[in-house]
């Protein structure tokens, strides 16, 4: 469940940072 979660947020950052462009 956790391990779900981290990878969740890792992709949520990701995606940011890819907008923030």
């Amino acid at each position: 469940m956790l391990m779900l979660a981290v990878k969740v947020i890792e992709e949520v950052f990701w995606l940011r940072c890819v907008f923030d462009q």
